[in-house]
């Protein structure tokens, strides 16, 4: 089971594509290497950012 979250944290974290994942407040609760590089902001930023920059377009 250790290996197995291992192999999905790698391939989650090293994916030429980025991922993240929002939740329903539209909120970033994770995203990976690319997809901050992608958005232009450290993951730091990211994670609790809202992605959501007009409010009319949100909710």
């Amino acid at each position: 089971m250790k290996t197995s979250h291992i192999d999905y944290v790698e391939l989650f974290e090293f994916a030429a594509i980025g991922y993240l994942k929002v939740n329903s407040e539209g909120r970033v609760d994770c995203i990976n290497s690319f997809g901050s590089k992608l958005l232009r902001m450290e993951r730091k930023e990211a994670i609790n950012g809202d992605l959501c920059t007009d409010s009319r377009n949100c909710g």
